[in-house]
């Protein structure tokens, strides 16, 4: 089994995010390294790479200072806003 944990993809699911830190992954350099990982039967893939590291941090710090690093930090609710299905439904 293959856990994969991408950061946003360059498909219409993200049409109006905006990030902020890093830019958006393509989906063939996605799909293509998904592949890989398949085959050499990796357990854990983070796209981009680096992301590896950061996730354990999060669990070494206490909850509320890891939201205020992503909100704060990363902005990552922040670049989430500009999405169309989220202005979908709350004009709902």
């Amino acid at each position: 089994m293959t856990l994969i944990c991408p950061y946003f993809i360059n498909t219409g699911m993200f049409d109006g995010c905006k990030p902020r830190t890093l830019p958006m992954l393509e989906p063939k350099a996605v799909a293509s390294r998904i592949i890989q990982a398949i085959k050499r039967e990796e357990i854990l893939v983070t796209m981009p790479g680096f992301a590896r590291y950061i996730l354990p941090l999060r669990n070494c710090i206490p909850p509320k200072l890891a939201w205020a690093l992503i909100i704060k930090v990363i902005r990552f609710p922040q670049s989430m806003m500009g999405l169309r299905a989220f202005n979908e439904v709350e004009a709902a």
